[in-house]
């Protein structure tokens, strides 16, 4: 039995060596370019300061709304939805996981008369935020007047 000559395995190794390289910087580059895991949830607390209830709405696209019920005065709710680490957009996984549902607004209004009195809770200092948790401060009229939500409520 022969064996090939010494600088023949020395050929092969380096091959075998550039080869393993190759493997390796590309599995990096996969790792580096997949999808960033799980975000925390974010935290809105809505909290009525008004004289009267408020009924508040959230609207995802596709014309999909999510009812929050009523919130008496002096009372609070809190709904949690996700932000997108790359452009803020701000939403809730779909029931089945498989997609996700876009906010576009969140709507305030008046229990009996949602069309004269509906305001909005201003979704942009979220969008562009860093907290996970926020407080607006809404109150009854017409419209309801809610303010941007403020980091840590």
């Amino acid at each position: 039995m022969q064996f090939p000559a010494r600088s023949m395995r020395g050929a092969v190794a380096r091959v075998w060596r550039r080869g393993v390289a190759l493997a390796l910087g590309l599995a990096i580059a996969a790792c580096s370019t997949a999808e960033p895991g799980p975000v925390a949830p974010i935290a809105l607390r809505i909290v009525n300061r008004g004289s009267e209830p408020i009924h508040c709405m959230v609207n995802f696209g596709h014309w999909v709304t999510q009812d929050l019920g009523v919130i008496e005065s002096s009372d609070s709710k809190t709904l949690q939805f996700h932000r997108q680490p790359s452009d803020g957009a701000l939403y809730v996984p779909r029931a089945d996981g498989q997609r996700l549902m876009m906010i576009e607004n969140i709507f305030c209004s008046a229990p009996d008369d949602s069309a004269a009195s509906r305001g909005q809770v201003p979704l942009l200092p979220i969008q562009t935020g860093r907290s996970h948790r926020y407080a607006s401060v809404c109150r009854s009229g017409t419209p309801v007047r809610c303010e941007a939500p403020e980091e840590g409520g």
